[in-house]
């Protein structure tokens, strides 16, 4: 069994992120359309698996080590030899969550850099997309996306809370743009709603990062904390609020290009 499992939920039109442990699989809502299981961590096991969900929801999976994470310094060959195994998988839509995060350095920045190349190498090998994750990390992250931008690579910028600059960058490469609560949030996202304009439309997701970043433009405010992806409602009346583009417009789009960016045709026929 992996060290823990982060989920991502498409629910309607919207891409909703979850992290939980595994017994939590057990739980999904029926309200949850379609579930990503991102087995992402520490596959050590020789039990290492996929677990896909029941029929309630149609599952499929992305896979990485986390390379901005602690288990990084700890990557062995026989786990990337198992990673690699798991993403050639069909039920596998991308590679990640990986990327480089210099805020916390739970590995050090040059072993997160030689994890994330690997990715990278990874999902140009099987055409598949990133899930990343960049944090005080910007111009290492635009570097190594740079070096393999002949490779054709795609991908979300899962979470996206930097600058302008960095926006503007990732744009440049033709990467998707994740937006979450933080855009929401009175004094941290000020700069974010600023910019999220500069998104286009056909580049845009929204995302939860539940069971963080709950909206803080919910009202009544709800009982819990815990972020789901039925407050994503209120993420996409601050994207257009602050874009002046129409809340089923942005709906409709995202899930548009949840679909392309992930082989998704089955979200083209959701209600």
């Amino acid at each position: 069994m992996t060290k823990c499992i982060n989920i991502v939920r498409i629910y309607k039109y919207y891409l909703a992120t979850t992290e939980t442990q595994n017994t939590d699989l057990d739980t999904i809502p029926p309200r949850f359309c379609i579930t990503f299981q991102r087995a992402s961590c520490w596959p050590r096991s020789k039990n290492s698996r996929i677990r896909l969900s029941d029929d309630r929801t149609q599952s499929t999976t992305n896979i990485g080590t986390r390379s901005h994470d602690n288990f990084s310094k700890n990557c062995q060959n026989q786990d990337w030899a198992k990673i690699s195994e798991l993403c050639s998988m069909g039920e596998v839509v991308a590679v990640g969550e990986c990327g480089l995060d210099y805020n916390r350095n739970f590995s050090p920045s040059k072993i997160q850099r030689t994890i994330f190349r690997k990715h990278l190498s990874l999902a140009s090998e099987i055409g598949k997309p990133l899930f990343l994750h960049q944090r005080d990390a910007h111009q290492d992250f635009y570097n190594l996306l740079t070096e393999y931008r002949s490779a054709d690579l795609r991908g979300v910028v899962h979470c996206f809370t930097d600058s302008e600059t960095a926006l503007r960058d990732y744009l440049d490469l033709g990467l998707f743009i994740g937006i979450t609560g933080w855009v929401c949030d009175i004094n941290r996202g000020e700069e974010l709603r600023r910019i999220v304009s500069f998104v286009p439309e056909d580049l845009l997701l929204v995302e939860t990062d539940a069971p963080y970043l709950l909206p803080k433009n919910i009202n009544p405010k709800p009982k819990s904390n815990r972020n789901e992806p039925c407050h994503l409602d209120s993420v996409v009346s601050m994207i257009s609020e602050c874009s002046g583009r129409s809340k089923n417009k942005i709906a409709q789009q995202t899930r548009l290009n949840a679909a392309k960016l992930f082989s998704l045709p089955a979200l083209l026929s959701l209600d």
